[in-house]
């Protein structure tokens, strides 16, 4: 098939078909070289590639989290620094002790360790 000059492409004028809505499906998050933290973004469906690393430096700045709240989870987790706001949660430890036994004991002898 030849192509008339100026004429366009039959094979690569037809549109894009659009891509799926870009919903989060779960983020990434690891300690990085500078202390702070990376995250990296996955997304639903192979049309949206990850993005990241997103980069955080660390911090000496304490964060007031709410008990029970899922940023008081991952601060407890990931170190960094935070105050609790709210009523203490019991029920929180016994599920996550039910769910990965020792986990507790496991977190307070690395704190201890450091």
């Amino acid at each position: 098939m030849s192509i008339a000059h100026g004429g366009m492409n039959p094979r690569t004028s037809a549109k894009a078909e659009p891509k799926g809505k870009k919903e989060i499906d779960h983020l990434a998050v690891s300690e990085a070289v500078n202390g702070g933290h990376t995250v990296t973004h996955h997304f639903q469906g192979f049309e949206h590639p990850p993005e990241g690393p997103h980069v955080f430096a660390a911090s000496d700045q304490v964060v007031e989290v709410p008990e029970g709240h899922v940023l008081h989870h991952i601060a407890k987790h990931l170190n960094i620094p935070h105050t609790v706001i709210g009523a203490d949660d019991p029920e929180e430890e016994q599920l996550e002790e039910k769910i990965a036994p020792g986990i507790h004991a496991k977190v307070t002898k690395a704190e201890a360790a450091e």
